[in-house]
């Protein structure tokens, strides 16, 4: 039970952050659009979550708590199982922005590939988590 309520509450963590990040201001306003480190979101948020070996027990379970709180919010939520490769991470980053989606939580699997994958997200100005 334990456990279970834990992976909840950091899924929750996760996607409120990610909101948070992509929702919130700081009051201030940008002369320009581009000046923006995200891009603005207008209707329902969309949020791919890419973990490493989603096949074990740990990660079902979070992607578990994490798509019931994405469903109790309204939000849109892929999940992908990248297993530990690299190539995948990079090849689903890229996918993930080229299907517009507001956001990326990522586990990677590789931290070698970290950079890549936040320059890709700060290029698409893609909230990143």
């Amino acid at each position: 039970m334990f456990r279970s309520t834990s992976r909840t509450v950091a899924a929750t963590g996760l996607l409120l952050a990610l909101g948070l990040t992509t929702a919130c201001s700081t009051g201030q306003e940008s002369t320009k659009a581009a000046d923006a480190p995200v891009a603005k979101v207008d209707g329902k948020i969309s949020i791919t979550y890419l973990q490493k070996q989603g096949d074990q027990e740990y990660f079902v379970g979070e992607a578990a708590g994490a798509k019931a709180k994405a469903a109790e919010l309204g939000v849109d939520l892929k999940v992908v199982n990248l297993g530990n490769d690299a190539n995948k991470t990079i090849s689903e980053v890229q996918a993930a922005i080229a299907q517009k989606t507001n956001g990326v939580v990522i586990v990677v699997p590789d931290p070698a590939v970290g950079p890549q994958v936040v320059q890709a997200a700060k290029d698409a100005k893609v909230a990143l988590l």
